[in-house]
């Protein structure tokens, strides 16, 4: 029994001091613990947060390429509208007038023409000085917004990583009928309903009048907001096609947004790089 214990307690202090060696010989084992389900919690966060950041980033250069071809569209059209129709001819038939009726006559309407450019490209210029203006605040009220969620990843504890309605959305992982009746029909016919309304109320109001900056910035920012959102809610259905039981209604939704969004895009298109081409 003694040669026993003494066997025993032998066996116990070499295990002893081998954990002890073992804990010298790597110390941050013993002082850093090891939890796998919060790096990968931080990780998931992190991709999640970033994931959304180029979403919205993708979205507001959306937003600003659509509506600086529609202010283009819009100068374009009150630029030529200011302009009279006679004064290309002009140049061509001035040698054969002789009448001082006729010259005085000709000389207003060059007094008037000069006018109507000077108007038309002092426009021109605060449009541009505006645009970029409010443009910049928006993608540093964004940038600004991004920054501090990533930043809120590093705290776990109030964050939480399941995907939103938005995000099954744009990951093309949300039911059919939600993306095609919810997304593709409601969501542009509502904000439709809510920026042309603002437009209204801002007509009414004085604040938004013909060929003048207000007009130039408010209106183009109002209809291309509509558009982005209804070009993203039919990319939107078109991924998330696949997500139903019955493979044809998938199908339909397909044909029905080549039919309504594709082929008049495409139109649209090759009309206004026609038009703003000349």
């Amino acid at each position: 029994m003694r040669l026993a214990g003494r066997i025993f307690i032998g066996v116990a202090l070499r295990s002893m001091q081998s954990g002890s060696d073992i804990s010298q010989s790597c110390p941050s084992t013993s002082r850093i613990p090891y939890y796998p389900y919060l790096s990968r919690r931080s990780i998931s966060l992190t991709m999640l947060s970033t994931r959304r950041a180029s979403q919205i980033l993708v979205a507001l250069a959306a937003w600003a390429f659509v509506s600086a071809a529609l202010s283009l569209l819009i100068i374009k059209v009150a630029y030529t509208s200011a302009l009279p129709a006679s004064l290309p001819n002009l140049a061509s038939d001035i040698n054969g007038i002789q009448d001082l009726a006729a010259l005085k006559r000709i000389s207003i309407l060059l007094v008037n023409s000069v006018s109507a450019q000077k108007e038309a490209g002092w426009l021109i210029v605060s449009w541009g000085l505006w645009f970029v203006a409010i443009w910049a605040a928006i993608f540093a009220a964004a940038s600004t917004y991004l920054y501090r969620c990533l930043l809120a990843t590093d705290s776990t504890e109030n964050t939480s990583s399941t995907e939103t309605f938005l995000d099954l959305a744009l990951a093309g992982k949300l039911e059919l009928w939600k993306a095609f009746w919810g997304l593709y029909i409601v969501l542009p016919l509502a904000a439709s309903l809510v920026s042309f309304g603002l437009l209204a109320i801002l007509k009414s109001i004085h604040v938004i009048e013909p060929a003048k900056v207000a007009d130039l910035i408010l209106t183009p920012l109002a209809y291309a907001a509509v558009m982005v959102i209804y070009l993203g809610a039919a990319a939107v259905a078109w991924r998330c096609s696949a997500n139903t039981s019955w493979k044809v209604w998938g199908i339909l939704a397909r044909i029905a947004i080549v039919l309504y969004t594709g082929i008049p895009l495409a139109k649209s298109v090759a009309l206004l790089s026609q038009y703003l081409g000349r």
